[in-house]
């Protein structure tokens, strides 16, 4: 489990960027983090992989603080960045070299999902497009195996058929005993793996629900006519995006998107 406590982030005391965040993260689970640009979910993930510290509060992994940074510490969890740094090393090479730091690294598991995802095992890392070094240096953080993945906008600049091999893969990746954390404005990309959902807006952490309770609490769905008992409802072209109280305990697929929008409107 993840536990962060009355977490608080800034550069600058005037512009907070994290306020009394608290949350526990369940392992067995994949999270959606959302939020508009700039409310700080990059920085959230760093603050949970130890990259920066908290200015108040704290987060603790099991019983190890984001702050120990040590070899432990970091031997379970991985972040892997929007843009990843590109390297003038080989694929086998980088692989031999850092592969050594995660004790459960399964080489099977990378070589395959290099295979499912049309990447040469020769290359060049920096002789590969931008598209292609993201596929790979995802391939490498699931195959990492570590009980804490952080990822960061995993699906953004990847093609249609990379995203739905990227979709398996993470879906294989998960087990009991694991957190993934997916940070994401694509939210149609990951939506159908997602267990629950994180939304941060105006520095706060503002939704924080599993998609089971929202699934029993909220009816989504897409109607001809206006609902005047909707708690919140945008149009489209062709009909009426609607969520409304899930009395009846009917069921219907999420959307996350009006889900979104819903609660940067506050409507629920």
């Amino acid at each position: 489990m993840i536990h962060i406590k009355n977490l608080n982030y800034y550069y600058k005391k005037n512009k907070p960027i994290l306020q009394n965040v608290s949350s526990n993260l369940e392992t067995g689970k994949i999270y959606g983090l959302l939020g508009l640009n700039g409310e700080g979910k990059t920085t959230f993930l760093k603050l949970i992989a130890g990259i920066l510290f908290p200015r108040e509060g704290n987060i603790a992994l099991e019983q190890l603080k984001s702050t120990s940074r040590t070899k432990e510490f970091h031997a379970q969890i991985y972040f892997l960045p929007d843009q990843p740094l590109s390297y003038s090393l080989n694929i086998d090479k980088y692989v031999s070299i850092y592969s050594s730091f995660y004790e459960n690294f399964s080489l099977d598991f990378f070589y395959q999902s290099l295979q499912d995802l049309h990447i040469d095992r020769n290359n060049s890392i920096n002789s590969m497009s931008l598209g292609q070094q993201k596929k790979l240096f995802l391939a490498f953080a699931l195959a990492a195996n570590t009980k804490y993945l952080l990822l960061d906008e995993p699906t953004n600049g990847l093609d249609i058929p990379s995203k739905a091999i990227v979709r398996k893969l993470l879906a294989k990746s998960i087990d009991e005993n694991k957190i993934i954390l997916i940070s994401t404005h694509l939210v149609k990309d990951v939506e159908n793996l997602l267990d629950h959902l994180l939304i941060l807006k105006d520095c706060e952490l503002v939704f924080d629900m599993s998609t089971i309770d929202i699934s029993n609490k909220y009816k989504f769905q897409y109607t001809t006519e206006s609902i005047t008992e909707a708690l919140y409802q945008e149009t489209s072209l062709a009909n009426y995006k609607t969520i409304t109280e899930n009395v009846l305990q009917e069921e219907s697929l999420i959307d996350l998107e009006v889900l979104f929008n819903a609660v940067q409107q506050n409507k629920l």
